[in-house]
């Protein structure tokens, strides 16, 4: 790792922990019951920390508490591949993370349908209009996510997606070394849990998704076998060996799995489909246990 590298990565740690810290997350709180307070909405104040305490309650029961923070990635060199990082904003949203640093051999693509987005270090790419067809925006945005073959394999060696609220830190090119031959794939485990009943759960819990759908896809997916702790992955960060067909394969069957779910959270049909096709979690290849903590990166929260 060059100098500069490491010396963004070891800022982006500092940055992290203060983040993490009890102060920080305090005085978070009170600049929250603050506003209330200024706009006299003591009913907004007694349900927000009614609701955090229920929630805190619940929350316990549903998370693994794993201990991984930082993974070391192997640096070897990758200057001879073509890499792009890509993401996809959609609707109207013009609020675009700048990569702090982008080495020679990593260009940067954005996919998006908004007419108000410019950006001095993305390349700024219109949403294909077979893929504009679909007409809705979640689903718009998932498609690109999972179809990185469709929209590059000629034109680059491995993609690496990265969700919109994602901001880059450092040289990404380490991300390749650490993908699974056996599928093409290298991606984030979950930092808190390891099990898609537990995630649904907590999708329902915090009102992520459709209820009445995620109950019957868990329910579907008991039926047909599906292991308890199998395993469980982050999905804003994913990266794809634009050559294996095996990637693709899965990308594939996830796009299905997602559209025929119908509940809108991609991170609980992943799994599922890397069960069914015969694959364990540890044959995707791992960029560390907590991407919150990746010095690599830094997920900014949008106003």
């Amino acid at each position: 790792m060059n100098r500069l590298n490491k010396a963004l990565e070891e800022l982006n740690k500092e940055y992290i922990m203060l983040e993490e810290s009890k102060e920080y997350k305090i005085g978070k709180r009170f600049l929250e019951v603050l506003n209330y307070i200024r706009r006299l909405n003591i009913v907004a104040i007694i349900k927000m920390f009614s609701q955090r305490r229920k929630n805190k309650i619940e929350d316990k029961k549903l998370k693994v508490y794993k201990k991984w923070d930082y993974t070391e990635y192997d640096e070897r060199e990758l200057q001879d591949k073509k890499i792009v990082v890509y993401s996809c904003i959609t609707g109207d949203y013009d609020n675009i993370l700048e990569p702090v640093y982008i080495p020679n051999n990593i260009k940067y693509v954005l996919y998006t349908n908004s007419e108000k987005v410019n950006s001095i270090n993305w390349e700024i790419r219109k949403i294909p209009e077979n893929i504009k067809k679909i007409n809705n925006n979640i689903l718009i945005n998932r498609y690109i996510k999972m179809h990185p073959h469709e929209l590059f394999k000629n034109e680059f060696d491995y993609s690496i997606y990265i969700d919109g609220n994602i901001k880059t830190i450092s040289d990404l090119s380490p991300f390749i070394n650490q993908i699974n031959n056996k599928t093409g794939l290298a991606i984030h485990r979950h930092y808190a849990r390891d099990d898609v009943y537990m995630e649904v759960d907590t999708c329902i819990l915090y009102k992520k998704g459709n209820k009445e759908k995620l109950m019957n896809q868990a329910q579907s997916y008991k039926k047909e076998g599906m292991p308890t702790h199998f395993g469980l992955l982050e999905c804003n960060v994913i990266v794809s060996d634009l050559k294996s067909e095996s990637a693709k394969a899965i990308l594939d069957s996830w796009w299905d799995e997602f559209i025929k779910s119908e509940s809108f959270r991609d991170q609980i049909s992943l799994p599922y489909i890397i069960w069914k096709m015969g694959y364990k979690i540890k044959d995707i290849g791992c960029l560390g246990y907590n991407v919150y903590k990746n010095p690599k990166l830094r997920r900014v929260s949008h106003k």
